[in-house]
């Protein structure tokens, strides 16, 4: 579960920093 969050977390922070940049 911990795991699950952790990834989606990291999912997000990817897909913020992708519409940052475009």
């Amino acid at each position: 579960m911990n795991n699950v969050l952790t990834n989606d977390s990291v999912i997000n922070d990817a897909l913020a920093t992708r519409d940052k940049l475009s």
